[in-house]
């Protein structure tokens, strides 16, 4: 027969703060305040992400044009194996060898 489980309280409460770190409640004249155990200033690692994440967007070029190319099977064969060799996408690939090109050309 199958035990019944128990979906009471465990020994974390929160699930978001034993996802967080090792962070303890407690409570001093009825106001709840949270330490942390690891001393990890989280606000500080958001602002670095949210800062990194800011200059990649702005840094990187969208690629939002699509293109049909007609391409011989050896040439999309050697293309997907340097994309697998490099776990690169295929379209990865193809838009380096593009900007070389171009780069190439124009320089």
């Amino acid at each position: 027969m199958a035990t019944k489980k128990n979906f009471g309280k465990t020994t974390t409460d929160n699930p978001a703060l034993a996802f967080l770190g090792n962070l303890e409640e407690k409570k001093e004249n009825g106001t709840v305040t949270k330490e942390d155990t690891n001393n990890i200033d989280y606000e500080k690692k958001i602002q670095e992400l949210e800062r990194k994440l800011a200059e990649t967007q702005t840094a990187a070029e969208t690629k939002s044009e699509r293109v049909q190319l007609l391409v011989y099977p050896s040439v999309l064969k050697g293309l997907d194996d340097i994309a697998k060799k490099e776990t690169k996408s295929r379209n990865e690939i193809a838009n380096r060898i593009f900007k070389k090109y171009i780069d190439e050309y124009n320089g």
